[in-house]
């Protein structure tokens, strides 16, 4: 039987391992599977995937809060300010753009966070 499995290690953490398996369709060909039993194969897929991301993501946030407890100056401050003034907090430094200050540092957290991801900055409305 096919499964999915995910494998987690970080240094200050446990190392986790989640394993979902995944059932095969009732056929061993696709010529025979009927579009019914295709759908229903795909959801069944689908459902475990769902489920099986949850979990990983429910590991991977618990790990992120023991994270911020054990190192409170990596979490973001809750002053920060708008990503629109992020810019003005940069110094040049060897032809590379540097924060100077933790709020900037944690812009860029915010940024790398929410990678691939698109992110409407209220201050940039037409």
């Amino acid at each position: 039987m096919p499964t999915l499995t995910s494998h987690s290690e970080a240094p200050h953490s446990d190392p986790f391992t989640f394993t979902t398996d995944l059932s095969l369709p009732d056929s061993t060909t696709d010529a025979t599977l009927s579009t019914t039993d295709k759908s229903a194969y795909l959801a069944r897929l689908r459902a475990a995937v769902s489920d099986h991301q949850a979990r990983v993501n429910e590991a991977l946030t618990a790990r992120m809060e023991a994270d911020k407890i054990r190192d409170p100056s990596s979490a973001p401050s809750a002053t920060t300010e708008p990503t629109s003034n992020k810019n003005k907090k940069r110094k040049k430094n060897n032809g590379t753009d540097t924060p100077t200050t933790k709020t900037a540092i944690a812009d860029e957290d915010a940024e790398e966070q929410n990678y691939g991801e698109e992110v409407v900055d209220e201050d940039d409305e037409v």
